[in-house]
């Protein structure tokens, strides 16, 4: 909370319960806290603003603070679907996972908190008395507040006024007069003779006809002129167990308050602590938590235009939303970040056209005159090229209102993962056809349901030979090239099945025989037939062969579930066959039933040197890690792989990895990392001396540290000793490159520069591009890259990355800068 708030609070709320209602709500108007009438969906359901969010300054809204929205406890709580509870002695607000209920009432002053257990209360002297609980009396049971405090020799003499704060963080207050007065304020503990459920209720009878009442009284808050205080304290949040870290969006403080019969939290800081995206849309004056409903509503109108076949098609928002939006991220910046929208490939076949034939690249435009473009293969790739309309679950907005899209292009595999285009306008794509213009001279391979087109263009340009086979020369493709001209991993595939129309339906080629060189061709130049294309397979005399093919239909087969462990430049696969034949033992951790491999027995069985391992890191398919030392690894009774939790084997849709580590010793009753995709392991000595790379010329960059600058230069860089390493730089598919460098922990120590203490690391490339490494990471698994495959750093597909590449070794595309200038170590 910034302290403006911060101060204003302090104030506002000891002059605020002295005003009626309209006044407090009048008073916080006008002093910076504002109502904020937005709609609020949490995971894609509208919840009602009148009836939920209650509490606010006119009862129909949250606050809003220096930007930041704040929620009514309860009304979050019926949002989220969540359980809140008080608990007064440590000034605690519970959410979700609430401890059992206190059996104690606690009234704080300003010298601290007492408390006295129901069952004293309960022998206290008791009065019989009726209250209006709206328009029915009722009968109750219980002991007057003055009787109350002299049985707690609590001094009251000096208050002003009371506040009264229950169980589910209802908050209520009353003048001393009031409260204080014997024919007037009880704390009841029966009604109708019967002990109450709820515990205990504030009653003040005389307030009218209508009683004030409040069920289930945890805290009764005392408020004098001298000590105004306790109406603003800082409450602590916990969250399903975790604590709840109030900041606002830029960091800075947002402290919980309590104000007009509410306890108000942060709603950013609480989703967060959920797990649940926070976002806005200006347009439609939407907060959205969690999910965000699919509808033409929430994104806006839109439109961008795909020209193509001689044709200019207009592609709607409404039109996106049928296709079916798909979650995808890429690394923008050094940083990642989560898009919504759908593949290019989806419009593609959403307009019914055919791009098999398309050569040239595909160009971009915005409504602000920038353009890019891209390759086919780049394009059409279903998991690379995308249309965003959101990020982090928060739709773009139209650029009319001061948004940046609707639209954005967005490549999510691009190596260094540096394009993409806000206000997409226009894509044109050169060499299209629409799908009926085949005329049976098309091709399609279809892989796990979705289809790939290819026509007489695409054989032509994948360098066709004549192939003898059944008596006959052919001009043909191996059928392999043309998988991997779409993209597709001929390793995922199982058998070919191939149809042709009329033609027997028994007819398939195995992935072996797909595999093995010159084994199984495609003819294209079969043009007498109903379709040019025909299987054929050199040197098989036994005349296999298809003739009018137009479809291949291939069986997608999963991948064994595995991680690798790294050490030294040296990988090792574990499978979950491998797991259980080496037998897998049950364990618990976080009151949750596992099972799994100790990682000392993986150890064991690899016979890895792990003597001068000084740490570890394991790593998760989406890129988050956390770190282990030797000891916890080589722990049997610490460190396991699980591959079963709770007798279900542990599968995460959609991602690689099946896998979770779990530490089970460690302090708060275990660490855990899901969907683990590796296991790195940094030694102080390397695996392996470096590739001797020439012609690496002459350069230099810089390193800063507690003012002092150092110069490397290259042949500085190699004298230090270099390892071979692998990385990747994709997600998915996982692309790994073969670097050669020098760990940046072997240059700091080289330069005598002392890391303890140190604080995160500013790279900075020539093109002034920035990222940042941890010091934790950069001295684990961060490089200086000064070759790839055996070659200097040079000119890439998409302009140089040398002479050296700083890199995080595991990060999974997270963390690198190319053509590397400056390290400033803080």
């Amino acid at each position: 909370m910034k302290k403006k708030f911060r101060n204003f609070i302090a104030l506002a709320l000891a002059v605020v319960l002295a005003l009626p209602m309209w006044g407090a709500n009048v008073f916080a108007t006008e002093n910076g806290l504002t109502e904020s009438p937005h709609r609020l969906f949490v995971d894609g359901r509208e919840v009602s603003t009148a009836a939920t969010l209650g509490g606010g300054v006119g009862r129909k809204a949250p606050f809003n603070v220096d930007g930041t929205t704040y929620l009514a406890a309860r009304a979050m709580s019926i949002a989220f679907g969540k359980n809140v509870q008080w608990e007064p002695n440590t000034s605690t607000l519970y959410f979700g996972q609430v401890p059992e209920a206190s059996n104690l009432v606690a009234v704080t002053t300003s010298a601290g908190t007492t408390t006295m257990h129901l069952d004293q209360i309960a022998q206290l002297a008791m009065t019989d008395f009726t209250a209006q609980n709206r328009t029915v009396a009722e009968s109750y049971r219980g002991v007057t507040f003055a009787a109350l405090f002299a049985a707690m020799d609590i001094d009251v003499s000096n208050a002003t006024s009371f506040m009264f704060v229950a169980a589910d963080s209802f908050v209520n207050y009353a003048s001393a007069e009031d409260v204080l007065n014997p024919e007037n304020g009880w704390l009841a503990l029966y009604q109708d003779g019967v002990r109450l459920n709820s515990r205990t209720r504030l009653v003040l009878p005389a307030d009218g006809e209508s009683g004030r009442w409040v069920r289930d009284v945890m805290e009764i808050i005392v408020v004098t002129e001298d000590n105004p205080a306790p109406w603003f304290r800082e409450i602590n949040i916990i969250a399903e167990g975790v604590a709840v870290n109030a900041v606002d969006a830029e960091g800075n403080p947002a402290l919980p308050f309590m104000l007009n019969g509410k306890i108000y939290m942060p709603l950013r800081a609480v989703a967060n602590a959920l797990d649940m995206p926070v976002g806005w849309n200006g347009d439609i004056g939407a907060i959205f938590v969690g999910d965000v409903p699919q509808t033409l509503e929430v994104y806006g109108e839109g439109q961008l235009y795909v020209v193509a076949a001689g044709e200019r098609f207009v592609v709607t928002m409404a039109d996106i939303l049928e296709i079916g939006l798909v979650e995808t991220y890429a690394m923008i910046r050094g940083e990642r970040r989560d898009y919504t929208g759908v593949p290019i490939a989806s419009v593609i076949e959403f307009l019914g056209l055919d791009v098999s034939g398309v050569t040239a690249q595909i160009v971009y435009a915005t409504r602000d005159g920038h353009g890019t473009a891209s390759t086919p293969q780049e394009t059409f790739d279903p998991t690379n090229g995308f249309i965003a309309i959101a990020e982090s679950g928060v739709p773009f907005g139209h650029w009319e209102q001061g948004g940046r899209g609707p639209f954005m292009l967005v490549f999510a595999q691009d190596i260094f993962a540096q394009r993409f285009m806000r206000y997409l306008t226009e894509i044109t794509i050169e060499g299209a056809v629409l799908a009926q213009e085949h005329d049976g001279n098309v091709l399609t391979i279809t892989v796990g349901g979705q289809n790939f087109h290819a026509n007489i263009a695409v054989f032509e340009g994948l360098n066709p030979r004549a192939v003898e086979a059944h008596g006959a020369t052919f001009t043909a493709i191996p059928a392999l090239s043309l998988i991997e001209h779409f993209g597709i991993n001929p390793a995922t595939l199982g058998n070919g099945a191939i149809v042709a129309p009329g033609g027997p339906e028994d007819r398939f080629f195995t992935n072996e025989e797909l595999m093995t060189e010159g084994f199984v061709y495609i003819a294209f130049d079969q043009v007498e037939r109903s379709t040019p294309f025909v299987v054929v397979y050199p040197g098989q005399p036994n005349g296999r062969r298809l003739w009018g093919l137009d479809q291949i239909v291939f069986e997608v087969v999963e991948a064994a579930p595995s991680f690798t462990i790294r050490i030294g430049g040296q990988s090792y696969s574990v499978t979950t066959d491998l797991i259980n034949e080496l037998g897998v033992v049950p364990f618990v951790a976080r009151d949750t039933n596992f099972t799994g491999l100790p990682v000392a027995t993986l150890i064991s069985h690899f016979d890895i040197d792990v003597s001068n391992v000084i740490e570890g890191t394991a790593f998760a398919a989406d890129g988050f890690n956390r770190q282990f030392t030797p000891e916890e690894m080589m722990d049997a009774t610490n460190f396991f792989i699980a591959i079963e939790q709770d007798g279900q084997t542990i599968i995460q849709s959609g991602e690689n990895s099946y896998f979770n580590t779990v530490f089970v010793a460690d302090s708060g009753n275990g660490r855990f990392i899901r969907l683990l995709d590796r296991l790195e392991l940094n030694s102080t000595v390397a695996a392996e001396v470096g590739t001797t790379i020439e012609g690496l010329g002459a350069y230099e960059f810089a390193i800063t540290h507690g003012g002092q600058s150092f110069i490397v230069t290259m042949e500085q860089l190699v004298a230090m000793g270099t390892v071979d390493f692998v990385a990747n730089t994709m997600r998915e598919p996982i692309r790994d490159r073969n670097f050669t460098g020098v760990p940046l922990r072997v240059v700091f120590e080289n330069l005598g520069i002392d890391m303890t203490g140190a604080g995160n690391l500013l790279i900075t490339a020539t093109d002034g591009f920035q990222t940042s490494f941890t010091s934790a990471n950069a001295l684990s698994i961060g490089y200086i890259v000064i070759g790839e495959n055996g070659a200097p750093l040079g000119m890439g597909e998409r302009g140089p990355y040398g002479p050296f590449f700083a890199v995080l070794n595991g990060m999974a595309n997270n963390n690198w800068a190319r053509t590397l200038q400056s390290i400033a170590i803080n």
